[in-house]
């Protein structure tokens, strides 16, 4: 299963990816939700902006819940020194603008193709 984590009012950029490829996703605006026992890709977006939403913390509870998930976090700034050091074993640490040209790449080379 394909997951976004995102804040409420953040774009629909990788929606419109997935939903060009016709891959089945769910959007979830918390990380306390019952996780699939199959093959799972995180998108996980960090705004440094919002106050109310840390990516760095969702990850943290994702992995903590599916330790063999995927996490591909999206980050408009990414720090990778602290993205290495948090040990949450991300598969990639996008921008924006990454992740509209790496994302289709990441799920044709994936199991769930």
């Amino acid at each position: 299963m394909i997951y976004i984590l995102k804040p409420f009012f953040y774009p629909n950029t990788i929606e419109r990816i997935l939903n060009q490829l016709g891959r089945p996703f769910q959007v979830k605006y918390k990380e306390d939700f019952p996780v699939a026992h199959q093959i799972n890709y995180y998108f996980i977006i960090n705004t440094p902006q919002n106050i109310f939403w840390d990516g760095m913390k969702v990850a943290k509870s994702i992995r903590q819940r599916d330790d063999t998930g995927q996490l591909i976090l999206i980050d408009e700034e990414p720090d990778y020194q602290v993205c290495f050091r948090s040990h949450l074993s991300f598969l990639a640490v996008l921008t924006p603008h990454q992740a509209q040209t790496e994302l289709k790449e990441y799920l044709q080379n994936s199991p769930l193709h």
